[in-house]
């Protein structure tokens, strides 16, 4: 298993965890380590809607958007936290 994926997964079983803070840095580095993951821009996106920035979150995904503008769970996620804006 590559470092990427080693944070990558760590990021997921700590916002699974609810360990939200723990999972954004992982996610971070995952993303340091391979940018155009769509998978881990899309993890951190769910961290900072797990530490309640919705903001964030859509920033977030919209960043994810931009390297596959059809991916269907970034567009639902995106969308869910937008309609928690309005």
């Amino acid at each position: 298993m590559s470092q990427f994926e080693i944070h990558r997964e760590n990021g997921a079983k700590l916002g699974n965890e609810g360990r939200w803070n723990e999972a954004t840095i992982e996610y971070e580095k995952a993303i340091t380590l391979n940018p155009n993951d769509i998978s881990a821009r899309r993890g951190l996106a769910w961290t900072y809607w797990g530490k309640g920035d919705i903001q964030k979150a859509v920033t977030l995904y919209d960043e994810a958007l931009k390297i596959d503008p059809n991916d269907p769970e970034t567009l639902k996620y995106r969308d869910i936290c937008v309609s928690k804006l309005n």
